[in-house]
């Protein structure tokens, strides 16, 4: 059984090693994707030069596009795993194609795990699955799983891998982390066989989980018990690091800004879409683009119809994009989704929307703790096209 205490105050950001631009160390979701570009095109000690990605897409993710693109562009080396030709993969010196999902076997450790992390997510019940891999890659296909990569890589450089599998953090955790390391020298394992190991003392024994083709809700005796009659910590509500910047916040003054950029760049999620994920399905992605939705009354005041291409212009960079009418947003608004649009020099607004991430500073309004940006609330300007465009 274990205990529910709150957490005592700790300090969360400051920790090693620490980056080389704006001065970022690491914290507790890591190190600053948002600052790796610079990393990369920043000479001297210390400079990225290889980059693997696997399943990721940094030329859609990553604030400042243009900036992006040039750090990727540099690298000695980078080489990218994913089931489609992303805009990152068509940068990459190699592109490895991994098994897809119906051609692995899987369980559902990894949404069973969300619960150390939230507690809006995961299952609510004690419900775990097995599913052997249910079809084999087409006859000739060329790939791996993800996995295989790194396990070839580590055979060749002569370096085991250590695998630390934990349960929870600090004092909350259910268990102690457990620990298991593989020999690249040895025999190659089985991606089962990775499961069996990462699944080495689970509570509900693998073999059983097995016995239930479609899943099983298993039977539970845990409960979580007060906090020790010793502990008083409490939770900190009000952090002094986090009240000094709202008063920032609240001292900005943005009216010389808003004169020439007076709209409101938002951000919105789309319902099938992951990311940059699911664009180039039709049936969940529809025409596959990422409209400007805008008050109507802000289309006619600006004369500007739904279904037309036009300019949207921040402080640090413009991008085009087709608007579209939505009656819910407040006036001043303009909201789109991140994760879409093609490489600089790829623009379709058509096909494929319009990257905000071109719209978007690294250096400006950044987080001192996690180094992102300003990714929303963004100052902008709308304009219509010339008509010979």
């Amino acid at each position: 059984m274990k205990r529910a205490p709150a957490l005592a105050a700790l300090s969360g950001w400051g920790f090693e090693p620490r980056l080389r631009v704006r001065g970022l160390g690491g914290c507790a979701s890591g190190l600053s994707a948002a600052a790796l570009a610079d990393e990369i095109l920043l000479d001297g000690p210390g400079q990225v030069k290889a980059l693997i990605v696997a399943g990721g897409n940094p030329m859609m993710a990553w604030p400042d596009q243009n900036r992006a693109f040039a750090a990727l562009n540099t690298l000695d080396l980078l080489v990218t795993m994913d089931t489609e030709m992303t805009a990152t993969a068509e940068l990459s010196h190699y592109v490895i194609a991994p098994k897809l999902t119906l051609e692995t076997p899987m369980t559902t450790y990894m949404p069973e795990s969300v619960k150390y992390y939230g507690t809006t997510r995961g299952f609510p019940q004690p419900y775990a699955a097995y599913t052997p891999a249910l079809v084999p890659p087409p006859p000739g296909s060329d790939v791996i799983e993800d996995w295989e990569l790194f396990w070839g890589l580590a055979q060749r450089m002569g370096t085991m891998i250590d695998v630390t599998m934990r349960y929870g953090n600090g004092p909350q955790a259910e268990a102690p982390p457990m620990t298991f390391t593989l020999d690249p020298a040895g025999a190659k394992p089985t991606a089962d066989r990775l499961i069996e190991l990462s699944c080495q003392g689970s509570r509900i024994p693998l073999d059983r989980v097995k016995q239930y083709p479609d899943g099983h809700v298993f039977e539970s005796d845990q409960r979580v018990l007060p906090r020790a009659p010793d502990n008083d910590d409490r939770l900190e509500l009000g952090a002094p690091p986090m009240l000094e910047e709202l008063e920032q916040v609240l001292a900005e003054d943005n009216r010389a800004v808003e004169a020439d950029y007076p709209f409101r760049l938002l951000p919105r999620r789309t319902n099938n879409i992951l990311n940059s994920f699911g664009r180039r399905i039709g049936k969940l992605a529809g025409d596959g683009v990422n409209p400007a939705y805008m008050h109507p009354d802000d289309l006619a005041r600006l004369a500007i119809a739904e279904g037309e291409c036009v300019t949207i212009r921040s402080p640090h960079g413009e991008i085009r994009g087709i608007v579209a009418a939505e009656a819910a947003l407040r006036p001043g608004m303009v909201s789109m989704a991140h994760g879409f649009g093609a490489n600089p020099g790829s623009d379709d607004p058509r096909r494929t929307g319009g990257n905000t991430g071109r719209l978007i500073s690294v250096e400006d309004g950044y987080d001192p703790v996690t180094g992102l940006p300003r990714m929303g609330s963004i100052p902008v300007c709308v304009e219509r096209l010339p008509a010979a465009e």
